[in-house]
C-alpha cells in the first residue's frame, strides 16, 4: 500500500482523525466487554478453599465471614459455594475511602448544610 505525501498542514487534521478513531474502537472494545460479562451466568465456580484462596485468607477466616454474614454465599446441603462476581462486589463495597474523598465529603456536606 502506498503512502500519500503528507503536508506539515495536514498533520493535525490527521492526529485528530486518528485520535477519533481510536476512541471508537475503545467503545466498542468496552461494548463487547460488557455484552460478554451481562451474558454470563453468575453461577456459584467457587468452594471454600478457592474462594479463600481468591481472598487471600484462611478458610477459617471465610468461616467466620459466612456466620457474620459479611460475606454472600449459596449453600446446597453441607457445601458452600460462592460466586466470583458477588465476591468482587463485596470487595469493592467494603474499600475504605481515601483521606481525599473523606475532606471532599465533608466540604460537601458542610457547603450544603451552611447557616
Amino acid at each position: 500500500m502506498e503512502k500519500p505525501n503528507l503536508s506539515f498542514d495536514q498533520l493535525p487534521q490527521l492526529i485528530h482523525d486518528q485520535g477519533r478513531q481510536i476512541e471508537e474502537l475503545t467503545k466498542l472494545v468496552l461494548q463487547a466487554l460488557a455484552d460478554k460479562s451481562e451474558q454470563e451466568p453468575d453461577v456459584p465456580n467457587m468452594n471454600i478453599h478457592e474462594a479463600a484462596e481468591f481472598l487471600k485468607l484462611k478458610v477459617a477466616t471465610v468461616y467466620s465471614k459466612v456466620s457474620k454474614g459479611e460475606l454472600p454465599y449459596m449453600k446446597r446441603g453441607n457445601r458452600l459455594y460462592f460466586s466470583k462476581k458477588d465476591i468482587i462486589l463485596y470487595l469493592r463495597q467494603t474499600r475504605n475511602q481515601t483521606k481525599e474523598e473523606i475532606n471532599a465529603q465533608a466540604c460537601a456536606y458542610l457547603a450544603k448544610h451552611k447557616r
